[in-house]
């Protein structure tokens, strides 16, 4: 679960990081929801130039967001 809310600056440079590894952000693709026992995740293909990104939000029962991942899509 995450430990504490994600300021919008820390957001900011989390998503230049991305750009700088992947390229400028082109576009997104849903892929799926996934869930299990009043919680599930939402996982996006995040399109950007030189790399495509695998988002995963995770939401409880509440539907608050407690977790968020980037990952290379294989």
């Amino acid at each position: 679960t995450m430990n504490r809310e994600v300021s919008p600056e820390e957001l900011e440079r989390a998503w230049k990081q991305a750009e700088m590894q992947g390229g400028e952000f082109i576009n997104y693709k849903y892929v799926s929801t996934e869930g299990g026992s009043g919680t599930h995740n939402v996982v996006i293909e995040g399109l950007y130039q030189g790399v495509d990104a695998l988002f995963t939000v995770k939401f409880d029962k509440n539907n608050r967001i407690t977790g968020f991942h980037i990952n290379k899509n294989p």
